[in-house]
């Protein structure tokens, strides 16, 4: 799917922290961590970006579920302009 290069999209997911989270990690997120995924086109193509400074899955099922959703985000984005 391509967007155009002035489209962005950004969703921000959070989930509960999991038990082995290291105190020192980011203690202004002591509940939570945090995953960003992004859009963005340079001009040769939409690229997907994530950010994280820790997500735990249980199964790694769960990460596809994310990026679907995303996916239908950014579907929804890009139908949008017609």
């Amino acid at each position: 799917m391509e967007l155009k290069p002035d489209y962005k999209l950004t969703a921000n997911y959070a989930q509960e922290q999991d038990c082995n989270k290291p105190v020192d990690e980011d203690p202004q997120s002591e509940d939570y961590n945090f995953l960003e995924m992004e859009t963005d086109n340079g001009g040769g193509g939409t690229y997907y970006i994530l950010r994280t400074k820790r997500w735990a899955l249980d199964d790694p099922k769960e990460i596809f579920e994310i990026i679907n959703d995303f996916i239908e985000k950014s579907k929804f984005v890009k139908d949008g302009d017609n």
